[in-house]
Parts: C-alpha cells; structure tokens; sequence
C-alpha cells in the first residue's frame, strides 16, 4: 500500500481525500452484532449526505470516485467484498476487514519499515521496554545541516506504543 501523509491535516485526512475519509468511516461505524457493508450506491448515498455539493445538481463526490475508490481500498486491503446479482450484472458489497486501530498500526509499520531507506545514517529505531512492561518502538532522527559558518543539529524521538 502507497500512502502520502498530509502533516497539516489530522487524522485519516492526513492520508485519504474528505470522501474516502467517509466511506471509511462508514462501514467502521457499529452496527450492532452484524458486519457493516454496502454496496457503491449506499456509499455515494452516505457520503454526498455529509459532503458540501460542488454545484447545482452536483454532488459533492462523483459515483465514479466512490467506485474507484471501493475498489482501490478491496485491492488494498482495507475492505473486501462479495458479489451479488442485480439488474445490469454484479454488484460488489463491501465490508471493511481491518478495524480503525489496525489501519493505524499498519501505517506505523510502514513507516518503522521505510525511515531507515530514508536515510540510512540519521534514523535509530529500537525496541524499548518501560518499567510496567510496556513494549515502544523508539524512532531517534539526527539530522545535521550546515549553513555557512555555523551547524544546526536536530534530534527528534518518536516512541510508538506495540
């Protein structure tokens, strides 16, 4: 999975567009003691709800984008989907396989895994252990940079709960 991260935003918006952001959110949410799902129509239905329209007679996100979208996150891993027959053909219903939580811990995996091919000499990750037993992973950036006659140093640590 290829993620791009926004640091001015927050949250699942610092990766995916306000729509995908609802999309997800929408087979997180609970649905008591059945599994959320929905197929592409729900999705546009559920999400344009929420979303400011970008005209007159034009929703806030296309059906094209919710399809492509559904689709990207099935080949991604995030949703899987069972196929029904409806007028036209098939039709995919959807339904999230990893939680909220385990989407981040997978990203935090990622870029654990990517930050030493970043800069092989300036990144330390190691294992940390504190006093109640608790395991952290601690991510130690050193980074040098000179400008003319004088040399600034940065130390930035990151500790990320396992």
């Amino acid at each position: 999975m290829e993620i791009t991260v926004d640091l001015t935003q927050d949250g699942l918006a610092m990766i995916f567009r306000d729509y995908q952001v609802l999309m997800l959110k929408y087979l997180w949410r609970d649905a008591g003691d059945s599994r959320p799902e929905a197929d592409n129509r729900e999705l546009w239905t559920e999400v344009n709800k929420d979303l400011e329209p970008k005209g007159v007679n034009r929703p806030g996100a296309s059906r094209a984008s919710i399809i492509n979208t559904g689709r990207r996150f099935a080949e991604e891993g995030l949703w899987d989907f069972r196929e029904v027959a409806a007028k036209g053909g098939h039709h995919r219903i959807y339904y999230a396989i990893m939680t909220e939580q385990e989407f981040w811990k997978m990203v935090t995996g990622l870029v654990v895994e990517k930050l030493p091919e970043i800069s092989v000499n300036k990144v330390g990750i190691h294992s940390v252990d504190d006093e109640d037993g608790e395991h952290y992973k601690e991510i130690t950036i050193n980074d040098t940079k000179e400008y003319g006659r004088w040399t600034q140093t940065v130390t930035a640590i990151t500790i990320l709960k396992e």
